[in-house]
């Protein structure tokens, strides 16, 4: 028996198929809406495992960096590591690593949902991933 998917359904190369989301919030960061905050729930199937947060924790540098504030640097309370492209953030330019398929299949998730569907421009080609210890964002 051959097993047709739902149209709100794409297929992705790092496992089941993902169902589409509409942007639940859109808040726009500046006046010329240029950049913006997209919220949304992510569907069940890409909810991570305990094994799957695991491997992710572990994926931290190991050292926490410093930000430049009022030519200042500063600790980060926490862990943060670009994948894809480089990131440039308070004066610094910090390296990038090739994304893993741990967090590719964000990438392509976020590629499928309609509202992102267009011009090669628009595609998600990075991600920046923070970790924190609660630790040290309340002492």
């Amino acid at each position: 028996m051959k097993r047709t998917l739902p149209v709100d359904y794409k297929k992705t190369d790092n496992g089941p198929p993902l169902k589409k989301q509409k942007i639940e919030n859109r808040t726009f960061l500046t006046d010329d809406k240029k950049s913006w905050i997209d919220l949304f729930q992510l569907p069940p199937e890409l909810m991570l495992s305990k094994e799957e947060m695991k491997e992710l924790w572990e994926m931290h540098p190991k050292e926490f960096r410093t930000v430049r504030v009022f030519n200042k640097e500063h600790d980060t309370p926490r862990w943060f590591q670009s994948y894809g492209q480089s990131y440039k953030f308070s004066g610094h330019e910090y390296e990038t690593l090739p994304i893993p398929d741990i967090i590719q299949k964000y990438l392509d998730y976020a590629n499928s949902l309609p509202q992102y569907q267009g011009t090669e421009n628009a595609k998600f080609n990075m991600c920046l991933v923070n970790w924190y210890i609660r630790s040290k964002i309340f002492d």
